[in-house]
């Protein structure tokens, strides 16, 4: 496990997993239902924790973690678009 999620202990762990929900419920899987929701957090968590880093099959939304920072984007014509951040604290 890196630095950045794992080591600093479970604490950490949770609220990365808390925020990790709380940001796909709110974008990319609005109205999922519980166990979809919960097994694309797992995806995107086990991700996050590998590479910093996830981006969907479809390459519409990304999900990466900068320090303590998760940030949520979306593609448009334009690039990469921030829709939601969050802070990760343990």
């Amino acid at each position: 496990m890196s630095t950045e999620t794992g080591a600093r202990g479970p604490a950490r762990r949770d609220a990365l997993k808390a925020e990790v929900r709380r940001h796909v419920a709110a974008t990319l899987m609005q109205g999922a239902a519980h166990r979809p929701l919960q097994l694309a957090v797992a995806h995107i968590y086990r991700a996050l924790v590998e590479s910093g880093r996830w981006e969907s099959p479809n390459g519409q939304w990304r999900l990466r973690l900068e320090g303590d920072n998760l940030i949520t984007e979306r593609h448009s014509g334009a690039g990469w678009e921030t829709v939601l951040t969050g802070t990760v604290t343990a």
